[in-house]
């Protein structure tokens, strides 16, 4: 019953913690956008297993995780961000408790165990990559599996074992090409060991073993790095890498992938590494988590020089070895320095390094343009007659997912003067030319520094200014352009051009509206604006008198002020009184000289002062 009773406390404190960070991945959930690699998961998982595999074929990636994402999709829901991101956060899960199995097994307890886990978990880099709706989560966790498989051989030393851990590898070759890596690791490290001939007949056996698994696959990955060779020639002149994606070996490069491994904190964390690597250096086991966090740097970084191939994503299962070399390190000084009190000391240890690391998490969080806020604020302000108007290389095949989950009102409304430079394989694109316009459309583009973008703009802005914004422009820009309500100005004396009104329907106590101006000429006097509500006898239950109150917060606006050359907006609510019983009412216009009264005539005659401009049914 003891027994149990000690199983259970062993327990208990490892769930706590991995539901605490649990509870840190479904946070950052809602803090991460889809990026364009991500919609293509959705679109390689829409159709049937067979199309899922094929897809990864023409593409350049093993077909593992879509699988797996296949087959969730059918059981939560298809083509959900929030619950793709949860698949993720569940695999990463797993991955952060074969860690802590790690570090308990290799390091001697449940401490160093807690340790490590909150290493790994509040870790940057795993943050990065736990939530993609990409391979990477399960790279991570197949990665872990395969350590923990291959620590499990070295331990035992038999066939059987040896076998079973090529099984390990495959599953991360199946998962990731880079996986390789990982596993050429593992084969480096039995090299430096002492009793390197039996292990390398075995090893051969678990290379068999991975070989045999993963061979149905491999007459497709001799095809893909043939493409992406010809791609690399083309790019580079050598055939070899993944010229699109890599990034160069670089002072700037080393440095942010420094930055994202020590969650910013450069000097606490590797000051923890050497305290480790002097403490913990007959641990025959520190070494083998060591070369898993700095090997895979160590070898991509030069090969970079010659063949493009880093990317951070790719080098995404070194995280738990990471989270094993900080934790460890950390709870070896704890129990150093503490002496009897190191129980004690090792919890406060791990409130320290959540401190040092909690901060630094959110370098994990790519910074992708949230295109899902700036879709469902589009949702909400767009209008019937509304088009988008996408410029050239505004939209894009991958993105196709968001707007049909977020603005589904607009999918059948997208239009381009070329389509094809858009995007050439989206049929959502009509095409469009500028002077078949609507009245009112969004101009978008995710290219607004573009001069060519620019230019476009500006030619368009001529005769349709911007009524609103939604996004930013160094990412994507959504623009509300409208011309004028009537087609011809209504002309108030030899004074002011009206261009007709917006009238928004009632809302609480007020109607508002936006009343188009311009003017050939600046007026030499100030006139003012009367707006009324006229009951079906005439008589007037409600008015707004005043100068021009700019729509764009410019503030009041005198008619001496006026330019030629641009459309003034009037924004002007009207109050509408408590007791207004129902009925049919009518809006009406004047403008008036405000020192005598005097109005100026209106559009219908020398004999009109008022112009009626809509008539409102209000209960």
């Amino acid at each position: 019953m003891q027994n149990v009773k000690h199983k259970a406390q062993h327990l208990l404190a490892p769930a706590l913690l991995l539901l605490l960070l649990f509870g840190v991945l479904l946070r950052g959930i809602d803090d991460r956008y889809l990026r364009a690699d991500e919609g293509h998961s959705f679109e390689s998982t829409s159709g049937s297993v067979w199309d899922v595999i094929q897809a990864q074929a023409r593409d350049v990636h093993a077909p593992a995780y879509f699988l797996v994402l296949y087959a969730w999709e059918r059981v939560v829901g298809d083509d959900d961000e929030y619950t793709a991101r949860l698949l993720s956060a569940l695999i990463a899960l797993l991955t952060l408790a074969l860690t802590y199995r790690l570090g308990r097994r290799w390091f001697g307890g449940m401490w160093p165990g807690l340790a490590t886990l909150l290493a790994a978990g509040l870790s940057a880099y795993f943050f990065a990559y736990a939530l993609e709706i990409r391979p990477y989560p399960l790279l991570m966790l197949t990665g872990a599996f395969s350590m923990t498989l291959f620590d499990r051989w070295l331990e035992g030393g038999t066939p059987r074992q040896a076998a079973i851990y090529g099984v390990g590898v495959a599953l991360m070759l199946w998962t990731h090409y880079f996986g390789a890596l990982l596993a050429g690791l593992q084969g480096l490290y039995v090299l430096a060991g002492k009793d390197t001939r039996p292990r390398w007949r075995q090893g051969l056996l678990a290379a068999g073993m991975a070989l045999a698994l993963w061979l149905p696959w491999l007459p497709v990955f001799v095809a893909q790095v043939r493409h992406e060779g010809q791609i690399a020639a083309e790019a580079s002149g050598l055939a070899l890498g993944k010229a699109g994606s890599a990034l160069p070996t670089t002072p700037e490069t080393v440095g942010r992938f420094v930055e994202l491994a020590t969650n910013g904190q450069p000097v606490p964390v590797i000051l923890i590494l050497l305290a480790g690597a002097v403490l913990l250096w007959r641990v025959r086991r520190w070494r083998l988590a060591a070369w898993w966090a700095v090997g895979m740097p160590l070898l991509v970084f030069p090969v970079n020089l010659v063949v493009p191939i880093y990317d951070p994503r790719y080098l995404s299962p070194l995280a738990p070895g990471l989270g094993l070399w900080v934790g460890a390190a950390l709870a070896a000084l704890a129990g150093r320095a503490l002496g009897r009190w190191k129980g004690a000391g090792q919890g406060i240890a791990l409130v320290a390094l959540a401190l040092v690391l909690l901060p630094g998490i959110a370098l994990g969080a790519p910074d992708e343009y949230p295109l899902r806020a700036y879709l469902r604020q589009l949702e909400d302000a767009f209008r019937p007659g509304d088009i988008l108007y996408f410029d050239r290389a505004g939209f894009g095949g991958v993105l196709t997912y968001q707007y049909r989950r977020y603005a589904p009102w607009v999918i059948d409304r997208i239009y381009a003067a070329d389509p094809t430079a858009s995007d050439p394989n989206n049929s959502l694109i009509q095409p469009l030319a500028p002077m078949d316009l609507p009245r009112c459309f969004w101009f978008v583009t995710s290219n607004w520094f573009e001069a060519g973008v620019q230019e476009r703009f500006r030619a368009l802005e001529a005769g349709h200014p911007v009524l609103q914004v939604i996004g930013e422009d160094d990412r994507y820009l959504f623009q509300r352009m409208c011309a004028p309500p009537l087609e011809h100005p209504q002309h108030f004396g030899d004074v002011l051009r009206f261009w007709g009104a917006e009238v928004e329907l009632p809302e609480e106590d007020r109607i508002t509206l936006r009343l188009w101006w311009d003017v050939i000429e600046a007026p030499a006097a100030d006139y003012s604006f009367g707006l009324y509500l006229l009951d079906e006898a005439g008589g007037m239950q409600a008015q707004r008198d005043g100068p021009i109150q700019d729509y764009w917060g410019r503030g009041v606006i005198q008619t001496s002020q006026l330019q030629p050359g641009g459309y003034y907006i009037d924004l002007r609510d009207l109050v509408l009184p408590a007791d207004l019983p129902p009925g049919r009412y009518t809006l009406a216009l004047a403008v008036y000289r405000p020192w005598d009264g005097v109005r100026l005539p209106a559009p219908g005659g020398a004999a009109e002062d008022t112009l009626p401009l809509e008539s409102l049914m209000l209960e």
